[in-house]
């Protein structure tokens, strides 16, 4: 497909503002078009089979778990390619994005540029990462030593422990990951151990520090 051709764009997730905004910039642009959006990632994979967009872009969520199985389910269903905004930007998820069938990430503060760059790019079948997802993405596998690395949380551990901030029990986050509240509590000890922290509430501050939890969230 070449960039003249339309490229039909389902935007799915983000507040509705966002939406719309995406939706403005994309109508300004020739050869673009948007298919459809939704605001629930569970309907993103039945919507595509029904519009036929070319490309998918979705907000991410805070759980990555939900965010994988979407873009898994998309591809699945679908001959659409798949762009991810993301909320932020860590080694791991970008890993996760990319295994699942992801063609494109970009950042939210990435540019209405980079963007559209970003859809065309995808549009006509190529990878597309915006600058400052690389630059994080490498930045980060650059610049931590080599303990540091051993103590970085997988994907998994990361949504334990943002639930854990955010004050669910431990029976709440097994039947939220449809898993055994041991594996839970196997995770917790895990990002103990890997974090040195020894209380729930050291966890809850680093959640926080790290962006995975709100105040408001936690208290």
């Amino acid at each position: 497909m070449s960039t003249e051709a339309s490229i039909r764009v389902q935007l799915v997730g983000g507040r509705k503002i966002m939406r719309e905004g995406l939706c403005a910039l994309l109508e300004r642009h020739a050869g673009l078009s948007v298919a459809g959006e939704s605001d629930e990632l569970r309907a993103a994979a039945k919507l595509a089979q029904a519009i036929l967009p070319s490309v998918v872009v979705i907000s991410s969520p805070s759980s990555t778990r939900d965010l994988v199985q979407t873009i898994r389910s998309i591809r699945e269903s679908s001959t659409a390619q798949v762009v991810v905004l993301c909320t932020h930007v860590d080694l791991a998820l970008v890993q996760e994005i990319l295994k699942a069938g992801a063609c494109g990430c970009l950042a939210h503060d990435s540019s209405s540029t980079e963007f559209i760059a970003a859809i065309r790019a995808v549009g006509d079948g190529k990878m597309y990462i915006s600058s400052n997802v690389a630059a994080a993405v490498f930045n980060e596998s650059m610049n931590f030593p080599s303990e540091s690395r051993k103590k970085r949380l997988a994907p998994r551990e990361r949504e334990v422990l943002r639930r854990i901030a955010g004050g669910e029990t431990t029976r709440q986050i097994a039947k939220a990951l449809c898993i055994s509240t041991k594996t839970v509590e196997t995770h917790r000890r895990r990002i103990m151990e890997k974090l040195q922290k020894r209380s729930l509430a050291d966890l809850t501050k680093y959640a926080i520090r790290e962006g995975l939890a709100s105040l408001e969230a936690s208290s």
